[in-house]
């Protein structure tokens, strides 16, 4: 996202939503007012923000703002990083805190381009180097993809013969990823 508010703020609410997101922010960071309170928290430059179960925050966006946001499928974080969901859902925390200095040195070779283009190709290479790294997806993440898929109703139990395991077992599965 690249935008010039022109002095006009501009505001988003941050809905619920099942992913998780890895932000970078190249500009002016975004002010995060929190609902019901007079608290305002300052986004970080490269944010790992969880799933988000409901509306605490918004987001103002003010002047000029150019931000880069991958936004992963429920597991999909898990799976390429090894951070379990659970551990970063309702929060949003500095990426270099979850992920390490290896974010650190992209945060950099990503503020070194001009374009959005040469920034989303950096990103995507170090991201499929990294799901390189990451075991491959089991039979497991299969399953709980199958489960969130619109319009394709199925059993706790279905799945978790699919997938080989108990009910149970894909339960404690399900909230690892």
């Amino acid at each position: 996202r690249s935008t010039d508010t022109s002095g006009a703020d501009i505001v988003e609410p941050v809905v619920a939503r099942l992913g998780t997101m890895l932000e970078f922010q190249f500009d002016r960071l975004y002010e995060i007012p929190i609902y019901g309170t007079n608290q305002i928290m300052f986004s970080p430059r490269v944010t790992v923000i969880g799933p988000v179960t409901g509306r605490r925050v918004y987001l103002v966006l003010r002047d000029h703002v150019q931000a880069l946001a991958v936004m992963f499928q429920p597991h999909g974080f898990c799976a390429v990083f090894g951070v379990p969901t659970h551990l970063v859902t309702n929060i949003g925390m500095e990426a270099i805190n979850v992920l390490g200095s290896e974010v650190a040195y992209l945060y950099e070779k990503l503020g070194n381009e001009d374009t959005f283009l040469e920034r989303a190709r950096l990103l995507d290479e170090f991201l499929l180097r990294r799901l390189d790294r990451s075991r491959p997806l089991d039979t497991i993440h299969r399953a709980l993809d199958r489960w969130i898929q619109p319009d394709v109703p199925c059993k706790v139990s279905e799945i978790a013969s699919n997938a080989g395991v108990t009910p149970r077992q894909l339960e404690r599965k399900a909230l690892e990823y």
